[in-house]
């Protein structure tokens, strides 16, 4: 299966299950860190990209410290919408990249 980066709300989702897990498994295992178990429940997920699993472990370890609700000022539209934002964003970048690279080329051609 091909690793893959999560769409934002599927962050803001792992994220919850990423803050639960620690809240089950710190009553089990009180030495353990928050980060490394919530690194180790999202390790689980097989799509999941390993730079991605490193900070979603890290926001939720966060979160855990300080009580917070991951994502908690977010409603699912301002997820949809950021998700839609950043699709937008990469379509852009990658037009400038094959625009340069094309530039590149005809540099060197001529």
């Amino acid at each position: 299966m091909a690793k893959r980066k999560p769409t934002i709300p599927e962050r803001a989702q792992l994220a919850r299950a990423a803050v639960e897990y620690i809240e089950h498994y710190t009553a089990k295992e009180p030495d353990a860190g928050a980060y490394d178990l919530a690194f180790r429940g999202l390790g689980k997920i097989g799509w999941l990209h390993a730079e991605s699993r490193d900070g979603i472990a890290a926001y939720a370890a966060q979160c855990w410290a300080t009580g917070e609700e991951p994502y908690a000022s977010h409603s699912h539209y301002d997820l949809q919408l950021a998700e839609l934002d950043r699709q937008a964003q990469s379509r852009h970048n990658r037009r400038v990249a094959l625009e340069r690279s094309a530039e590149l080329r005809r540099e060197r051609d001529t």
